[in-house]
Protein backbone atom coordinates (compact mmCIF):
# COMPACT_ATOMS: atom_id res chain seq x y z
CA UNK A 1 0.00 0.00 0.00
CA UNK A 2 1.46 3.35 -1.18
CA UNK A 3 0.29 5.30 2.43
CA UNK A 4 1.85 2.91 4.44
CA UNK A 5 5.21 3.30 2.25
CA UNK A 6 4.98 7.01 2.54
CA UNK A 7 4.11 7.08 6.40
CA UNK A 8 6.91 4.55 7.00
CA UNK A 9 9.29 5.77 5.41
CA UNK A 10 8.69 9.53 6.15
CA UNK A 11 6.72 9.01 9.29
CA UNK A 12 3.55 11.00 10.75
CA UNK A 13 4.52 14.47 10.76
CA UNK A 14 6.93 14.64 7.80
CA UNK A 15 4.28 12.44 5.38
CA UNK A 16 1.83 14.58 3.48
CA UNK A 17 -1.38 13.45 1.34
CA UNK A 18 0.25 15.11 -1.54
CA UNK A 19 3.19 12.82 -1.41
CA UNK A 20 0.99 9.24 -1.26
CA UNK A 21 -1.59 10.80 -4.07
CA UNK A 22 2.05 11.62 -5.92
CA UNK A 23 3.36 8.13 -5.52
CA UNK A 24 -0.20 6.65 -6.19
CA UNK A 25 -0.71 8.32 -9.72
CA UNK A 26 -3.64 10.01 -8.65
CA UNK A 27 -4.52 13.76 -7.84
CA UNK A 28 -4.23 14.71 -4.28
CA UNK A 29 -8.42 15.24 -4.45
CA UNK A 30 -8.98 11.66 -5.26
CA UNK A 31 -7.76 10.82 -1.91
CA UNK A 32 -10.16 13.02 -0.02
CA UNK A 33 -12.77 11.05 -1.65
CA UNK A 34 -11.76 8.34 0.77
CA UNK A 35 -10.44 10.30 3.89
CA UNK A 36 -10.96 13.30 5.29
CA UNK A 37 -7.70 14.09 6.99
CA UNK A 38 -4.22 12.61 6.72
CA UNK A 39 -4.74 11.34 10.36
CA UNK A 40 -7.45 9.54 9.18
CA UNK A 41 -5.68 7.95 6.65
CA UNK A 42 -2.77 6.84 9.11
CA UNK A 43 -5.51 5.11 11.14
CA UNK A 44 -6.58 3.45 7.90
CA UNK A 45 -3.14 1.90 7.08
CA UNK A 46 -2.61 0.95 10.75
CA UNK A 47 -6.21 -1.01 10.57
CA UNK A 48 -4.98 -2.70 7.41
CA UNK A 49 -1.32 -3.81 8.95
CA UNK A 50 -3.49 -5.06 12.02
CA UNK A 51 -6.32 -6.45 9.95
CA UNK A 52 -3.86 -8.39 7.72
CA UNK A 53 -1.43 -9.83 10.51
CA UNK A 54 -3.91 -10.71 13.14
CA UNK A 55 -5.21 -12.98 9.63
CA UNK A 56 -1.66 -14.54 9.15
CA UNK A 57 -1.59 -15.08 12.97
CA UNK A 58 -4.61 -17.10 13.00
CA UNK A 59 -4.21 -19.11 9.90
CA UNK A 60 -0.75 -20.05 11.73
CA UNK A 61 -2.18 -20.66 15.03
CA UNK A 62 -4.67 -23.14 13.43
CA UNK A 63 -1.70 -25.80 13.06
CA UNK A 64 0.30 -25.42 16.05
CA UNK A 65 -1.43 -26.97 19.14
CA UNK A 66 1.64 -26.96 21.23
CA UNK A 67 1.70 -23.84 23.62
CA UNK A 68 5.82 -23.90 23.91
CA UNK A 69 5.32 -23.44 20.04
CA UNK A 70 2.30 -21.19 20.20
CA UNK A 71 4.56 -18.97 22.53
CA UNK A 72 7.44 -19.27 20.26
CA UNK A 73 5.90 -18.45 17.09
CA UNK A 74 4.28 -15.25 18.31
CA UNK A 75 7.28 -13.94 20.02
CA UNK A 76 8.87 -14.41 16.97
CA UNK A 77 6.08 -12.98 14.64
CA UNK A 78 6.03 -9.71 16.44
CA UNK A 79 10.22 -9.71 16.20
CA UNK A 80 9.74 -10.49 12.71
CA UNK A 81 7.18 -7.91 12.28
CA UNK A 82 9.66 -4.65 13.77
CA UNK A 83 11.98 -6.13 11.94
CA UNK A 84 10.76 -6.27 9.01
CA UNK A 85 8.59 -2.49 8.85
CA UNK A 86 10.77 -0.36 11.33
CA UNK A 87 9.03 2.24 9.81
CA UNK A 88 5.61 1.50 10.61
CA UNK A 89 6.53 -0.15 14.25
CA UNK A 90 7.44 2.81 15.23
CA UNK A 91 4.54 4.57 14.39
CA UNK A 92 2.20 2.00 15.87
CA UNK A 93 4.05 2.28 19.23
CA UNK A 94 3.70 6.09 18.75
CA UNK A 95 0.55 6.12 18.00
CA UNK A 96 -1.20 4.02 20.95
CA UNK A 97 0.65 6.35 23.20
CA UNK A 98 -0.50 9.77 21.90
CA UNK A 99 -2.51 12.38 23.03
CA UNK A 100 -5.29 11.66 20.66
CA UNK A 101 -7.78 9.81 22.80
CA UNK A 102 -9.93 8.87 19.73
CA UNK A 103 -7.15 7.89 17.80
CA UNK A 104 -5.60 6.16 20.76
CA UNK A 105 -8.76 4.18 21.03
CA UNK A 106 -9.78 3.25 17.87
CA UNK A 107 -5.68 1.82 17.73
CA UNK A 108 -5.73 0.22 21.18
CA UNK A 109 -8.79 -2.09 20.15
CA UNK A 110 -6.86 -3.51 17.20
CA UNK A 111 -3.89 -3.88 19.64
CA UNK A 112 -6.29 -5.38 21.88
CA UNK A 113 -6.76 -8.31 18.97
CA UNK A 114 -3.11 -8.51 18.00
CA UNK A 115 -1.72 -8.88 21.70
CA UNK A 116 -4.66 -11.26 22.39
CA UNK A 117 -3.22 -13.92 20.72
CA UNK A 118 -0.72 -14.61 23.36
CA UNK A 119 -2.57 -13.83 26.00
CA UNK A 120 -4.46 -16.73 25.20
CA UNK A 121 -1.40 -18.59 24.48
CA UNK A 122 -0.59 -17.95 28.43
CA UNK A 123 -4.35 -18.54 29.30
CA UNK A 124 -3.91 -22.22 27.73
CA UNK A 125 -0.66 -23.04 29.72
CA UNK A 126 -2.06 -22.12 33.08
CA UNK A 127 -5.37 -24.65 31.88
CA UNK A 128 -2.98 -27.59 31.07
CA UNK A 129 -0.98 -27.03 33.89
CA UNK A 130 2.49 -26.46 32.11
CA UNK A 131 1.95 -22.96 34.09
CA UNK A 132 1.43 -21.78 37.43
CA UNK A 133 -2.65 -21.44 38.17
CA UNK A 134 -1.66 -18.01 39.96
CA UNK A 135 0.67 -15.98 37.43
CA UNK A 136 -0.97 -13.36 36.27
CA UNK A 137 -1.14 -13.25 32.50
CA UNK A 138 -1.88 -10.15 31.81
CA UNK A 139 1.24 -9.05 33.06
CA UNK A 140 2.81 -11.90 31.73
CA UNK A 141 1.84 -10.84 28.29
CA UNK A 142 2.71 -7.32 29.11
CA UNK A 143 6.32 -8.16 30.12
CA UNK A 144 7.22 -10.03 26.67
CA UNK A 145 5.73 -7.75 24.55
CA UNK A 146 7.27 -4.33 25.87
CA UNK A 147 10.67 -6.64 26.64
CA UNK A 148 10.73 -7.21 22.90
CA UNK A 149 10.22 -3.77 21.76
CA UNK A 150 12.35 -2.26 24.82
CA UNK A 151 14.98 -5.08 23.07
CA UNK A 152 14.45 -3.76 19.69
CA UNK A 153 14.96 0.26 20.04
CA UNK A 154 17.97 0.69 18.83
CA UNK A 155 17.09 -1.11 15.70
CA UNK A 156 13.94 1.02 15.49
CA UNK A 157 16.14 3.99 15.42
CA UNK A 158 17.96 2.68 12.62
CA UNK A 159 21.40 1.08 14.52
CA UNK A 160 22.27 -2.54 14.72
CA UNK A 161 20.56 -4.88 13.40
CA UNK A 162 17.57 -7.80 14.93
CA UNK A 163 18.49 -11.71 15.36
CA UNK A 164 14.43 -12.87 15.23
CA UNK A 165 15.16 -16.39 15.86
CA UNK A 166 18.11 -15.99 18.16
CA UNK A 167 16.15 -13.35 20.18
CA UNK A 168 12.87 -15.76 19.95
CA UNK A 169 14.44 -18.43 21.65
CA UNK A 170 16.20 -16.52 24.79
CA UNK A 171 12.79 -14.87 24.87
CA UNK A 172 11.32 -18.36 25.48
CA UNK A 173 13.88 -19.92 27.68
CA UNK A 174 13.43 -16.89 29.97
CA UNK A 175 10.03 -17.27 30.50
CA UNK A 176 10.13 -20.90 30.89
CA UNK A 177 12.85 -21.13 33.31
CA UNK A 178 13.28 -17.40 34.18
CA UNK A 179 16.90 -16.17 35.87
CA UNK A 180 17.45 -18.46 38.84
CA UNK A 181 20.60 -20.33 38.30
CA UNK A 182 19.99 -24.78 38.60
CA UNK A 183 20.55 -26.61 40.96
CA UNK A 184 24.38 -26.59 41.61
CA UNK A 185 25.33 -23.74 39.38
CA UNK A 186 25.17 -21.66 42.76
CA UNK A 187 29.29 -21.56 43.17
CA UNK A 188 29.97 -20.29 39.17
CA UNK A 189 30.19 -16.74 39.61
CA UNK A 190 32.31 -17.23 43.31
CA UNK A 191 34.20 -19.05 41.09
CA UNK A 192 35.73 -16.05 39.14
CA UNK A 193 39.06 -15.22 39.62
CA UNK A 194 39.83 -11.55 40.06
CA UNK A 195 40.43 -9.57 36.62
CA UNK A 196 37.88 -11.51 34.57
CA UNK A 197 35.84 -10.24 32.46
CA UNK A 198 32.09 -9.50 33.37
CA UNK A 199 29.31 -11.92 32.81
CA UNK A 200 27.91 -9.83 29.68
Amino acid sequence: MVAEQVFSEMGYDSATVAEVARRAGVVEGNVYRYVKTKRELLAHVISEWYSRTNAELENELRHITSVRSRLRFLIAAHLRALRDSPGLMRLIIRELRTSDTEFRAIVGKLNQRYTWHLRHAIECGVESGEFGRDIPVRLVRDMIFGGIEHHATRYLMGEGSLDVESTADQILFLLLHGVQAPPGAGNARRSRKPGDKPLT
